[in-house]
């Protein structure tokens, strides 16, 4: 008998936890009368609504009224977020009656897991609720701009350009070098100084025995996703006698290892502190072989045709393609209407002037007009040719 009682007791009990489900989480318990607010975060960006049901006594003339609700969306700053690093304000949403919707993306300049804190405050002694959420922001390291290579002796020196400007929150930089485009090797990490700045410059002293262009690319590295991208920019390369070189984009874009919770564009949202980020900036393949820049050519390319001549060859070209067709029928030659029109005798150079209307020696106009387009371009030459000559 005791038994049983005992197996009914457990089977009450086990029928109450089923029946209420699992216990909210902190960060969910509301006040009754607020159960139906929500919040979500899917990124960087937050919405949902604080809603206050029900009615309260307003007085006499207006007994029964409903809750008119204001929020306020408050973000922390995380314990580890630096010191340049400001935390955004997001302005508050009108009031409403019953129910107010938020939706917002704060604009955050460092990486970090925000909390944000969602209250919502209802008039005539409705109390106030509160959703807490964690916002985790996780942008990846600008690439690197300015890279440049100079040969001192048996060193390289690299500088590049500051980009704290873009993020506020690096922790440093990456030099590689590559050999003849091979694997890259990592050379320095530059990392902040006892006032907090970072250098924006390293020297390579160890350079290798082996290979003629040595290619240095430098890549930011961000607190939360490690080393960024590495751009056209991010290069620079020089052979063993000093001469700067061309070097193509890098293929990959990554550098070095990820680290975790690297990608995302603005935050890879969460309700916890503890979430994390997807992504990686990857990691780079192997790059070509950086090609030498040419010298600028000295010479003269092209064609020349002096103004003054091309009226004369168009006229002689028109002329020509003229007289090259059919001229048609001559009523004035013979004509057999048997055999057909007699055969006349072509006139010499010195009459055709009386046989025709056109002027004697037509066919000369166009090996003229040649010759003197040659003659003038030999000058042209001529002139050229004593004007590059450096002097005795």
């Amino acid at each position: 008998m005791r038994h049983a009682l005992r197996a009914v007791a457990a089977t009450a009990v086990l029928g109450s936890a089923l029946l209420a489900g699992p216990a909210a989480s902190a960060q969910d318990a509301l006040p009754p009368g607020w159960g139906s607010s929500t919040a979500t975060v899917e990124g960087a960006r937050l919405h949902g609504a604080m809603q206050r049901d029900g009615t309260y006594w307003a007085g006499v003339f207006d007994p029964q009224r409903p809750y008119t609700v204001t929020v306020r969306l408050t973000v922390a700053r995380p314990p580890d977020l630096p010191a340049p690093c400001a935390v955004p304000q997001i302005p508050a949403p009108a009031p409403a009656v019953t129910r107010v919707t938020f939706d917002v993306t704060p604009a955050f300049e460092c990486n970090g897991a925000y909390p944000v804190a969602v209250t919502g405050s209802a008039d005539g002694n409705g109390g106030s609720a509160t959703l807490n959420r964690t916002i985790v922001v996780a942008m990846p390291a600008p690439a690197v701009t300015g890279v440049a290579v100079a040969l001192d002796g048996d060193a390289v020196d690299v500088t590049w350009d500051d980009m704290t400007g873009q993020a506020k929150d690096l922790t440093g930089y990456r030099v590689e070098r590559l050999v003849d485009g091979g694997e890259p090797t990592v050379v320095a990490d530059v990392g902040p100084a006892p006032d907090g700045s970072i250098a924006t410059s390293a020297r390579d002293e160890d350079l290798p025995e082996e290979g003629q262009v040595l290619t240095y690319r430098v890549v930011a590295v961000r607190s939360g996703t490690g080393p960024g991208e590495t751009g056209e920019t991010s290069h620079a390369s020089i052979t063993r006698e000093g001469e700067v070189v061309e070097t193509p984009p890098a293929a990959g874009g990554g550098s070095g290892d990820p680290a975790p919770g690297e990608g995302g564009p603005q935050g890879a949202g969460g309700d916890t502190a503890d979430g994390s980020a997807g992504g990686s900036a990857g990691g780079g393949g192997r790059s070509p072989r950086p090609q030498r820049v040419a010298g600028p050519r000295v010479g003269i390319s092209g064609s020349f045709l002096p103004p003054l001549l091309k009226p004369l060859l168009e006229r002689a070209a028109a002329a020509s393609a003229a007289g090259a067709g059919d001229a048609g029928y001559d009523e004035d030659l013979p004509y057999n209407p048997v055999d057909g029109p007699a055969e006349a005798d072509a006139p010499d150079d010195e009459l055709a002037a009386f046989f025709t209307d056109e002027p004697a020696g037509r066919g000369m106009a166009i090996p003229v007009a040649t010759a003197l387009v040659l003659a003038v371009w030999a000058f042209h030459l001529r002139v050229l040719a004593r004007a590059a000559k450096p002097p005795a």
